[in-house]
């Protein structure tokens, strides 16, 4: 941690918000991929996502339940069809994950996570295939949202992810 906030272009990509904590370790942009240690806070709700980037992750510690989806056919990432998609969501496989876990998950895939608790994760991500993710916020619901890479978030939004160096450091 200490290497992170010694290093402004690593900690300037760690983010906050009411779900997870993500410490950036390492970024190989140049490379196509970054390291990054996540902790997910608990939460009750079951929250289908899907990412910009595939990615594999490994448990550190704690653990959560994990959910898998059957992706609706035909799905895009066409805003009209997002009510459709989240009543078309198919729930095929919900596993513990738990200290030595490990799973990769393909960028158009749609998951979930329910942690019992506090854990931490390594997280091996590849390069962004999309601009966003998006988020249902419950199964058959047609509420949704979207959630932009950094780049392409209103500075405001962004700023408001941010994380401290105290809560870095910790």
């Amino acid at each position: 941690m200490r290497h992170v906030l010694a290093d402004e272009r690593l900690f300037q990509r760690c983010e906050t918000d009411e779900f997870f904590d993500r410490v950036v370790l390492f970024d190989g942009r140049d490379r196509y991929f970054s390291v990054r240690l996540q902790s997910l806070v608990h939460c009750e709700e079951d929250r289908p996502h899907n990412h910009r980037a595939s990615l594999c992750t490994l448990i550190l510690s704690g653990g959560y339940e994990h959910h898998l989806y059957r992706s609706p056919l035909g799905w895009t990432d066409d805003p009209d069809m997002q009510p459709l998609a989240a009543a078309a969501l198919t729930r095929i496989l919900v596993r513990d994950e738990m200290p030595g876990s490990s799973y990769a998950l393909h960028h158009s895939a749609f998951h979930s996570a329910t942690p019992s608790g506090r854990h931490f994760s390594l997280v091996l991500r590849g390069p962004s295939r999309r601009k966003r993710l998006l988020f249902f916020d419950r199964i058959g619901d047609s509420a949704f949202h979207f959630h932009l890479g950094s780049k392409d978030q209103p500075p405001e939004k962004e700023e408001a992810r941010y994380m401290s160096a105290p809560r870095c450091a910790t």
